[in-house]
């Protein structure tokens, strides 16, 4: 019990010193206490430590977490609260139920498709560069309609930044608005599969280009009827960039899970983070890095959806440091990747792909058939 007493004077203590009360516990003046450091007085260096609390005369210190300049929001869901661990106390209004997290240890956030956090709104979220990183677990397939896993919306017009579902399929749905037209964005070429952490990050840079980013492997976009083009997507991904129009900020909160104004996603989130920058490739590979297990996303690239052996080696030699895939390569985790990302659906004996053969009798992968001509290509590393 005393323990519990020294620590919640501490707290108060803390609590003046951080909104300039008096001290209501002791009061130490600051020459006081620069003299005492001098001389090795732990307690009086522990008083000196900002934004943090000590206990036991130093033995125990409570600090914030160490957080990069640009995080401005951090969720980890391994508390009760949804409390924001990016040292700018952006904690959530309503905190969703404990589910499983993305890794061995803690906890993620479990959303059924009605439940929703809310985050109340983010000033410095008004920045031109941003980034929206987090792990799902999608648990429901497709429901007929759109389905909310992040947005930002004072009104039912406000979508700065959306990252939805598709009504009919599992592809992500990327929307911001633009003073130019309401509302602009893409669909992505990847498809989310069911009950597999996947790593997503929702990028802006500049106000004027937004890309994504699905294991740490760019995205291709995907526009209006374009959705099921067989030009298939350059190896290296596409950023969408519209030239006229800023981009439209509102001062609603960020919701997650679900809004007002559309349905919500069932599945588990975890490690959810806002940056006023917009991170690199290199950092988002390194963020996503197990998705891949021991292949990582780099080792394959999507070449064409639906393309000639031609079209293919085209593909991959356009990207530096490619090459059109070995059986050998598909077969050491290539087609692993292409599973995780989308880019290979339903049963593996559907499957149809290209594939550079140097062994036949070593090959396990070609079937007793014709290939079609047209069919996908993927692009290994060299």
């Amino acid at each position: 019990m005393r323990g519990c007493c020294i620590l919640a004077a501490l707290v108060s203590r803390a609590a003046a010193f951080e909104y300039g009360r008096a001290d209501p516990v002791e009061q130490i003046p600051y020459s006081a206490a620069s003299a005492s450091v001098e001389s090795g007085d732990v307690r009086a260096q522990c008083r000196q430590l900002e934004r943090g609390v000590c206990a036991d005369e130093g033995a125990k210190v409570v600090s914030l977490s160490a957080a990069a300049p640009s995080l401005i929001a951090y969720f980890t869901f391994d508390d009760r609260l949804a409390l924001d661990h990016s040292g700018h106390a952006q904690h959530a209004r309503s905190a969703p139920n404990a589910g499983p997290g993305h890794g061995p240890h803690g906890n993620g956030a479990w959303f059924d498709g009605s439940n929703l956090m809310e985050v109340p709104h983010i000033p410095a979220m008004a920045s031109n560069d941003l980034t929206l990183s987090f792990w799902m677990y999608l648990l429901e397939d497709s429901t007929n309609s759109y389905r909310t896993i992040f947005r930002k919306a004072h009104t039912a017009a406000d979508m700065t930044p959306t990252l939805m579902l598709l009504p009919n399929e599992r592809r992500l749905h990327v929307r911001i608005g633009t003073t130019l037209t309401a509302v602009t964005g893409f669909d992505s070429t990847a498809v989310i599969p069911l009950r597999r952490w996947t790593h997503i990050a929702y990028v802006l840079k500049g106000g004027s280009a937004l890309s994504l980013y699905v294991n740490g492997v760019k995205d291709c976009p995907q526009l209006g009827s374009a959705r099921h083009s067989t030009n298939g997507c350059p190896p290296g991904g596409a950023t969408y960039a519209w030239d006229e129009g800023d981009v439209l900020h509102n001062k609603g909160p960020l919701y997650v899970g679900g809004d007002p104004y559309m349905s919500g996603t069932a599945m588990f989130l975890d490690e959810l983070k806002v940056h006023n920058r917009a991170l690199s490739e290199r950092d988002l590979v390194q963020e996503a890095n197990d998705a891949h297990g021991s292949t990582g996303p780099l080792f394959v690239k999507l070449g064409c959806a639906n393309c000639t052996v031609a079209e293919q080696e085209q593909s991959c030699a356009a990207h530096e440091d490619y090459h059109p895939c070995f059986c050998q390569e598909l077969m050491g985790g290539g087609l692993q990747v292409a599973r995780v990302n989308g880019w290979l659906r339903g049963p593996s004996q559907d499957w149809r792909f290209h594939m550079v053969v140097q062994n036949a009798a070593a090959c396990l992968l070609q079937g007793g058939h014709d290939p079609p001509t047209r069919q996908a290509g993927f692009c290994c590393r060299d």
